[in-house]
């Protein structure tokens, strides 16, 4: 009887251990399974531990845009000079050694500005007016502009005063240019007073133009 019972027990602890490598055996697949899924479990905690390539964010064409060093200004500009308007005679506006443009008194009390062949001027201009093909269609000139006549006032004691000419009397205008570098033509601005009145007979506050052939430029325009 105790030889039965412990042949017994040995035959269901046999019968369970082929269970157990049986079970083992057909579930090999959820062993591996299983295996695979701590794999993917930790493969997904150390996914989590470092950024998600999926979940990158991504620049909108704008925030590209913004991120883009912005390009360089094309006009160059003089930077502020106010100088005595009558003391230019030559104005080479882009820095190349050749005139452009000349200030000159022709006469004791007449002021004039000047253009070299090829070169045209207008003016004044408010701030922002359009230089270019937006221009105004009138008021160029392409030899000379009397900016300004002169008299003595009867005042005592007498003082110089405007009696004349386009910019008589005017404070921060602006001359509209059109010159030529190495043949190709060029847009830019100079920014004048004469007052009505006082021994100050005009100012040549500062000047721009824009570097690139053919672009405009707005009065005042520095960048």
């Amino acid at each position: 009887m105790k030889t039965r019972t412990f042949g017994t027990a040995l035959l269901m602890l046999l019968l369970a251990t082929c269970e157990v490598v049986y079970f083992g055996a057909i579930t090999t697949g959820c062993e591996k399974h299983s295996d695979s899924g701590d794999e993917q479990t930790s493969s997904q905690v150390s996914a989590d531990a470092l950024p998600a390539q999926d979940s990158a964010p991504v620049a909108t064409s704008q925030e590209s845009n913004a991120q883009q060093p912005q390009s360089a200004s094309t006009i160059r500009y003089s930077g502020i000079r106010n100088v005595d308007l009558w003391t230019i005679g030559p104005f080479d506006v882009n820095g190349d050694s050749k005139t452009d443009f000349r200030l000159s008194m022709e006469t004791a009390s007449e002021g004039y500005f000047l253009t070299e062949p090829g070169n045209m001027a207008v003016g004044p201009l408010s701030a922002e007016s359009p230089i270019g093909s937006q221009s105004p269609a009138s008021g160029w000139f392409s030899d000379k502009q009397l900016m300004a006549s002169w008299l003595i006032t009867a005042s005592i004691p007498p003082e110089m005063g405007t009696a004349g000419g386009a910019w008589a009397g005017v404070n921060n205008g602006y001359m509209g240019l059109v010159f030529l570098i190495d043949g190709s033509v060029h847009y830019g601005w100079a920014r004048i007073s004469i007052p009505a009145t006082g021994d100050n007979m005009g100012t040549l506050h500062d000047w721009a133009y824009e570097t690139r052939a053919g672009v405009g430029i707005k009065a005042g325009q520095t960048e």
